[in-house]
């Protein structure tokens, strides 16, 4: 019997410009003028910009009016409006920094004198200690329990993602499970899983 994968769609645009109203909302609660997503799962949950974590500041600053801007390194520039401008991406103004130039001055220059900002948590230690050093400890926030809160509520959109993806996993245990044999190296078993999720539709 062959396999059919459970069906599901993207997130949408829509569904992510909701979750930054959620966010704006609840930044408003708390006192926040904005809220810092660096390269990480929070990014793309809020905004769907996916971008690998390095040693270099490129996020998102979600305003507590909804507005959303990107900060990356000028020699990003190119790449970062190309996915910001994809389907399903939330689009906003992408400010950059140069590399003899502070990011952490570049940020704190979005809010106002005084003005409050989180930082998720998942933000990178560098980032925290960098902005902490720019405007001071008192101002920085723990964002983590404000985007924790958004995204322990999953959408049905996400759980038929969710549901398609067990589906597809299982499915290429089972085939993993089928093909093994004695003498295999690591190295064809990593190849033959990462090949059967392809098929199935898995990235």
């Amino acid at each position: 019997m062959s396999f059919i994968a459970p069906a599901a769609t993207p997130i949408t645009l829509n569904e992510r410009r909701s979750r930054i109203e959620a966010l704006a909302s609840l930044l408003q609660g708390q006192g926040l003028e904005a809220m810092l997503l660096g390269s990480t799962t929070s990014l793309r949950y809020f905004t769907g910009l996916d971008w690998h974590p390095s040693e270099r500041l490129l996020g998102a600053l979600i305003h507590a009016d909804g507005r959303v801007e990107y900060v990356c390194p000028r020699f990003e520039l190119d790449k970062v409006i190309g996915l910001t401008t994809a389907e399903g991406t939330v689009p906003g103004e992408v400010l950059t920094w140069q590399e003899d130039e502070n990011p952490y001055a570049l940020v704190c220059g979005r809010l106002s004198a005084g003005g409050r900002l989180g930082g998720d948590e998942l933000v990178a230690v560098f980032v925290w200690l960098g902005l902490a050093r720019e405007m001071g400890q008192d101002r920085l926030v723990d964002g983590g329990p404000l985007t924790t809160r958004l995204r322990r509520i999953k959408s049905n959109a996400e759980i038929a993602l969710l549901t398609r993806a067990k589906a597809i996993t299982l499915e290429v245990q089972r085939r993993t499970r089928d093909w093994l044999r004695e003498g295999v190296l690591t190295s064809e078993v990593k190849r033959f899983v990462d090949t059967e999720h392809r098929k199935l539709g898995g990235e």
